[in-house]
């Protein structure tokens, strides 16, 4: 074998060698790779839903024994992994701790990979306009602002506080009903005064983005 010969295979292999490590590198990062093309529609609830939908489902289903990862690295990821799918479940089921762990997840999903910001989060929730709030927007926040004092009374204590366990007549409605309507909520949210921040919002994204409806019922979040 000449010189020329052995010159050419050392280069085959050390050219063969980069390949692979790059590929394994490539997928070793790949689900933290994250791209986000912003346009007009990028901070809106609906977007952002589907953003969250889409890393959930990724973070859940790759495969990690397919990404060259150290025995260590390995071990943690599947732990994480586990804990997500087995948190996720356990929301289904109303456990309070699972639905903090995923409400934190998608925290940071949404400030550290999508790059919501104090600003932008404006263009999906009207914060810094007030008049622009939906009844359920503002019920949301009032009921993150409750929870910060009285927890899991927080809805109880607002009812308590502005009488809201009367019957009502509402329109069309032959009969009163126990209801909260959207003038009380509009009426609430402009005496509580509230000023709003990304900060103090930490962990309430899903509460503020789950599916908007358009009934007169409110729930405990």
């Amino acid at each position: 074998m000449t010189i020329t010969n052995i010159i050419l295979i050392i280069v085959v292999l050390a050219i063969a060698g980069y390949a692979v490590f790059y590929s394994i590198q490539k997928k070793r990062t790949a689900e933290v790779e994250v791209q986000v093309d912003v346009d007009d529609k990028t901070y809106t609830i609906e977007k952002m839903i589907e953003f969250v939908k889409r890393r959930l489902d990724e973070i859940t289903k790759i495969n990690l024994y397919d990404i060259g990862l150290s025995e260590e690295e390995l071990k943690r990821r599947k732990n994480k992994k586990y804990e997500l799918k087995k948190a996720l479940k356990g929301c289904t089921y109303g456990d309070v701790n699972d639905k903090k762990y995923v409400k934190e997840l998608i925290f940071d999903l949404l400030e550290k990979e999508y790059g919501v910001t104090e600003s932008n989060i404006s263009k999906a929730i009207s914060f810094d306009i007030p008049s622009l709030l939906t009844a359920q927007d503002k019920f949301d926040i009032l009921i993150h602002e409750y929870k910060k004092t009285f927890a899991y009374e927080a809805l109880t204590e607002m009812i308590k506080k502005y009488h809201l366990a009367e019957l009502k007549y509402i329109e069309g409605e032959s009969k009163p009903s126990y209801v909260i309507t959207d003038a009380e909520i509009d009426d609430i949210y402009e005496k509580e005064d509230f000023c709003i921040g990304i900060g103090s919002l930490h962990g309430s994204f899903p509460g503020s983005m789950r599916k908007r409806q358009h009934s007169r019922d409110y729930d405990r979040g």
